[in-house]
């Protein structure tokens, strides 16, 4: 099977890095391997645990969705979509740093990251 993306392994995190890990399913106990974009500061991410929100080869289905512009720039190999489905991530379970977003993608996550968890 080939791999759906390129990257590194490493263990300093910033906010907008790409990482492979494995995703919680929403309404089961199962997880997918899947990229998903660090938003949790650089200081949070020092305690061993890193905040995530999911990445999907989907289209948006909502405002909440943001449809990656510069996925290629994000070592994505597939146009992907940011979902708003936040969940925390122990370091030693990230597969793979992938790489990270461009700043106008980073940008609408942040604005819908913020507007999900109501920080101004």
């Amino acid at each position: 099977m080939p791999s759906t993306t390129t990257g590194k392994s490493c263990m300093a995190f910033e906010p907008g890095d790409v990482v492979l890990v494995p995703f919680p399913y929403r309404d089961a106990a199962a997880v997918k391997t899947r990229p998903a974009v660090v938003v949790s500061s650089s200081d949070f991410n020092q305690t061993g645990d890193i905040g995530v929100v999911a990445i999907t080869s989907h289209a948006p289905r909502s405002a909440w969705d943001h449809g990656l512009l510069d996925w290629p720039t994000a070592r994505l190999q597939f146009a992907s979509t940011v979902r708003m489905l936040v969940v925390s991530v122990s370091h030693d379970r990230v597969q793979l740093q992938i790489g990270r977003l461009s700043d106008r993608d980073w940008d609408a996550v942040k604005e819908r990251v913020h507007r999900v968890i109501d920080v101004p």
